[in-house]
């Protein structure tokens, strides 16, 4: 509100249209109008009355608005916007976007925001198309109901800030039996932010299955100060994200790299429109610079703005710019660096000013700073610096400030908390960390003025003298004891509630007795999205709805509950007590309090946090393990080589913050009669054996032959591996029974992740997700067994093409076929396949069926694919979930062509995968005829661009060849197969063809092989 009565007072505001509930709370609160403002409540407003309304002649240069830019309160800057300027741009974004494709569009911006007006609101109005709305706290409550909207409504086009895009594909992760559609979208502009090259692979790839089409996202590049747009990336989808030399950055040119570890990518936003004038200038000397180097983006245009209103030092600064030697101008210096590629291209490398954009919004680091330091009487006035980090990808804001030293850890804990909510009132953002520094130690010029980029260098390498930080190191945090309170419970359940909401949530480092309810959400860390949550998960809870502003009424954790108890009738308050009660008790919130910390004595006395009856799967797997002598076949290895220069300690470190985050690797399990049971612990110690040895293949093979015992967690084992004059090797093995393929190579980029970056938090929310999926996934989801009944019918009716050796069929071992295609051969399959719009994994597939029909003579075939439960939404990342096989019946038509073909088979891939899952283990397939396939297909991508751990699978390969008899089969549940496993590579495609030798001759298997391989080499 500080800031909507600065903005009022700023833009000299004689009226405002409000709601008469927001005026009440303006008025409420006291808030500072000028007295000749007159407030409007359009509820009120008697609509049936003639209108008088006259329509004001204008010109193209008269203001139409005022935009303000600035997310903080204290540098309210009104962009004095056009009619002349709206016009153009509104012609621009069309042109670039093409107005037959901008017929429908669904925004959930507000529109006050720049991008939400033009983009959202005028863009359709100027060309009489359909604008569908959202309120932006609709969207935060549920931010996959923006593109349930997109797919509803048919949408053409929306437009949003990055951030957005992740927010709701996380959100739609957590959704079931979904029915979308994206066939008609065809603009996802992205923009307001730094793009991340991340969310427009995930984005695209994860709607493709409901027709997104294949480059739908758009770059675009603008700002406040051009209206909007100045540049749009509608070209080829391979030049949106462009690899160049990381060096040549750094010495102020963007060339291509020269190898691959000299790899920085960019995102280009297009040709910059004819409409402007742009040039590259060095923000130093003022003088343009050529085609290729890096410097200030300067601007002129019809679109250009006319300035800042009543501010006309900073208007004549940023507006009237001209280049030094040949005086050209005005122009707008837009702040922003970047390049001008050799294909014309605008690259954007960063920003020359400080300003901070955080979730879409201009945050500017003097204001922070400036609340900051007056937040508490501790802190030094005019000592603080704010600037920006990157956490997974995001602006995060940081502050270091100076405060008094010798005070307590309790003085210290309580600035930080008024720090916090000080921060959040000016700007609506909560500091990722706070670091407070002794006076005189921030880094500063002879002029007294805060030097930020100085205190951001010295922030990441840890050089500041530290009396008191927000996120505490691990080695200093206390061990965290969560303690029921059921007196508590019993008199208020929702403010207990409450209290373990915002524990989890907002990473509290203290224990849940010491929280005060008087504590401000704010004060806890509670950012303006995380509050929105906050009210959507309390909707949830007490089948009620909350409108978004209670909170703001009640900002505390006592207020709020209090409102909430009067709100609720008595009747609804006893049954939610109970329901509340039960979760707290018998399922608290905080499922491992202790999950990130490493007790420094492992206790002999093992808690247990979950147990339960283990899933399908695991079951199976086990009854293949009795069925073995030896039970290290079921075990996943993954060998990695590990850079110069690493640390044991911090990667014995990173091991265990692994583990007490991965709750699959603190699992065990129990037999009890004919059941098999999974049992949680809170803790799991593995610790690293090192190995000094002269034969690394021998020591290999004798480390996968060690069993692991699995009523003993963590059933994971560890070894460094060091061979004279080469690098060292770490080989870990996790049990299968705890994880599939894909969550051990997962595994290897988590753990890469904690040597690097210890985790913060001390709750592991992907707990509940793991301890949920077990009772879950054997649920029936009647809607799937009805409509895929003809499918099961097939199924029931295939006749397996190849004829399986019905005695002594078990084998715990199999035989190998293995080849590594070459880079360049790898390169023309992805080159086909981005052709043909089609995934390397439906390329494969195809040909392995192609080999088995031509072999076999058979048009039908019968196969697996392992994709069940990873396809599924809420867990393609989940570390510990099980891939499952899902049977596909598939026919090699003659009569199709080859592109016919592979295009019919990632359709019913797509359909498979998505509408099937489920249905794979709910129904008795054996009472359906239901027969095991006899081929399986397994294709996955190497974890690589990796700075720590590399993974090298050729030990494990050469080791297996020594030993051609000894491939294990533990990757089926019946080892009766014959498998082809793809693993995709940059370095080449790995492919490898395990037989099991009772039921398919070496003589059969060699020519199968030998037809597959010869289809590769004749793409």
């Amino acid at each position: 509100m500080e800031r909507l009565t600065k903005i009022i007072k700023n833009s000299d505001t004689c009226l405002m249209l409000t709601h008469s509930t927001i005026k009440s709370y303006c008025l409420n609160n006291k808030l500072d109008f000028a007295f000749n403002t007159e407030i409007i409540c359009i509820d009120e407003i008697v609509w049936d009355k003639k209108s008088d309304f006259i329509i004001p002649s204008f010109k193209a240069d008269d203001i139409a608005f005022l935009q303000y830019t600035s997310g903080s309160t204290g540098s309210p800057k009104g962009v004095m916007v056009t009619h002349g300027n709206i016009s153009a741009n509104l012609k621009l974004i069309a042109t670039s976007l093409n107005p037959d494709f901008l017929k429908i569009c669904v925004s959930w911006l507000p529109i006050f925001h720049d991008m939400g007006l033009i983009g959202c609101t005028l863009l359709p109005l100027y060309y009489g198309n359909t604008a569908i709305f959202m309120a932006p706290t609709t969207f935060l409550k549920d931010p996959a109901f923006w593109l349930e909207s997109i797919s509803k409504h048919q949408a053409t086009y929306t437009m949003a800030p990055n951030f957005s895009y992740d927010l709701a594909i996380d959100s739609l992760l957590k959704k079931e039996n979904l029915n979308l559609d994206f066939s008609h979208v065809h603009h996802l502009v992205n923009g307001a932010e730094p793009i991340k090259p991340s969310t427009i692979h995930r984005t695209e790839e994860f709607l493709k299955p409901w027709g997104l089409n294949s480059g739908a996202m758009k770059l675009g590049y603008g700002m406040a100060e051009t209206t909007l747009n100045v540049a749009v990336h509608f070209h080829e989808t391979n030049s949106r994200i462009v690899p160049f030399s990381s060096a040549a950055l750094e010495k102020g040119t963007i060339e291509a790299p020269e190898n691959k570890d000299d790899v920085t990518e960019l995102v280009s936003c297009g040709i910059i429109d004819k409409h402007y004038n742009a040039k590259i200038v060095d923000p130093e000397t003022q003088k343009p610079l050529a085609q290729g180097q890096i410097g200030e983006i300067w601007l002129q245009g019809n679109s250009v703005t006319a300035g800042y209103y009543n501010d006309p030092e900073k208007t004549k600064e940023i507006f009237n710019a001209y280049t030094r030697d040949d005086n050209e101008g005005p122009f707008l210096r837009t702040g922003d660096v970047g390049a001008i590629a050799t294909n014309q291209h605008l690259i954007i490398c960063g920003r020359l000013k400080d300003l901070m954009i955080i979730n879409g919004r201009n945050i500017y680091p003097q204001d922070i700073e400036k609340a900051c330091y007056e937040s508490h009487t501790a802190l030094v006035n005019d000592s603080a610096a704010a600037f920006s980090i990157k956490v997974e990808g995001y602006e995060v804001c940081i502050l270091m400030a100076e405060v008094q030293k010798h005070l307590s850890e309790e003085i210290y804990t309580e600035i930080m908390s008024t720090i916090k909510k000080a921060v959040f009132e000016e700007a609506s953002i909560i500091p990722y960390d706070i670091v407070l520094i002794p006076p005189h130690f921030i880094s500063k010029t002879s002029s007294g003025k805060i030097q930020r980029a100085a205190c951001k260098m010295n922030f990441l390498a840890n050089k500041f003298h530290l009396l008191a930080r927000l996120k505490k190191s691990r080695e200093s945090t206390p061990q965290i004891q969560f303690k029921q309170k059921t007196t508590s419970i019993k008199n208020n359940p929702i403010q207990e509630w409450l209290i373990q909401w915002v524990v989890i949530h907002c990473e509290i480092n203290i224990s849940d007795i010491s929280i005060d309810a008087q504590l401000a959400f704010t004060e806890a860390g509670l950012d303006s999205i995380k509050q929105i949550t906050l009210i959507n998960d309390l909707e949830k809870l007490i089948q009620h709805p909350i409108e978004p502003w209670f909170i703001w009424q009640h900002p505390t954790i006592q207020s709020l509950s209090e409102a909430l108890n009067t709100e609720l009738k008595s009747h609804e308050a006893c049954a939610l007590y109970d329901k509340i009660e039960s979760l707290l008790i018998q399922k608290p919130i905080i499922s491992a309090p202790n999950d990130n910390f490493i007790s420094q004595e492992h206790s002999k006395e093992q808690t247990i946090i979950a147990s339960g009856q283990a899933s399908t799967l695991q079951i199976n797997l086990l009854s293949l393990i009795k069925k073995c002598p030896n039970e290290s076949p079921y075990a996943i290895p993954l060998l990695c080589k590990i850079a110069s220069g690493y640390e044991l300690g911090k990667l014995q470190q990173a091991l265990q913050y692994s583990i007490n985050t991965i709750p699959a690797l603190r699992t065990a399990f129990k037999e009890n009669s004919d059941e098999l049971e999974y049992v949680i612990y809170r803790e799991a110690h593995c610790e690293i054996e090192i190995i000094n040895t002269q034969n690394i293949l021998n020591t290999i093979g004798n480390l996968l032959m060690k069993p692991i015992n699995i009523e003993s967690p963590p059933l994971i084992h560890a070894h460094l591996i060091k061979t004279e004059g080469q690098p060292d090797y770490l080989l870990i093995k996790i049990h299968h029974l705890i994880m599939d393929g894909l969550s051990a190579e997962l595994f290897l980029r988590k753990l890469e992740n904690n040597y690097f970056r210890p985790p913060e938090s001390p709750i592991s929310i992907e707990e509940q997700n793991y301890i949920h999926s077990y009772s879950e996934d054997e649920k029936a989801y009647p809607s799937a067994l009805k409509n895929n009944s003809d499918y099961y019918q097939q199924l029931k009716e295939a006749i397996a093409p190849l004829t399986i050796n019905e005695e002594n069929k078990f084998s715990e071992f199999g035989k190998l076929y293995y080849t590594k295609l070459s880079i360049d051969q790898t390169k023309k399959i992805r080159f086909f396949c981005k052709e043909q719009a089609i995934s390397s994994y439906t390329l494969y597939l195809y040909l392995f069926c192609k080999a088995i029909s031509e072999h076999y003579c058979t048009p039908d075939i019968y196969i697996s694919i392992v994709k069940s439960n990873r396809a599924k939404l809420v867990t393609p990342t989940t570390l510990g979930y099980f891939a499952d096989n899902i049977p596909l019946l598939i026919n090699i038509n003659s009569q199709e062509n080859f592109l016919q073909q592979l295009h019919q088979i990632q359709r019913i891939i797509l359909q498979i995968t998505m509408k099937y899952e489920h249905t794979i283990k709910t129904i008795d397939l054996e009472k359906t005829g239901y027969q095991q396939p006899n081929f399986i297909f397994n294709h996955y991508q190497l974890v690589e661009d990796m700075n720590l751990l590399y993974p090298d699978d050729s030990m494990l390969i050469e080791n297996i060849i020594q030993q051609p008899e000894q491939v294990p089969l533990w990757n089926y549940r019946s080892p009766e197969k014959l498998n082809l496993m793809v693993r995709s590579s940059l370095k080449g495609d790995c492919i490898s063809l395990i037989y099991n030798p009772v039921s398919i001759s070496k003589n059969e298997a060699t020519k199968l092989w030998s037809t597959f391989i010869q289809k590769i080499m004749e793409l």
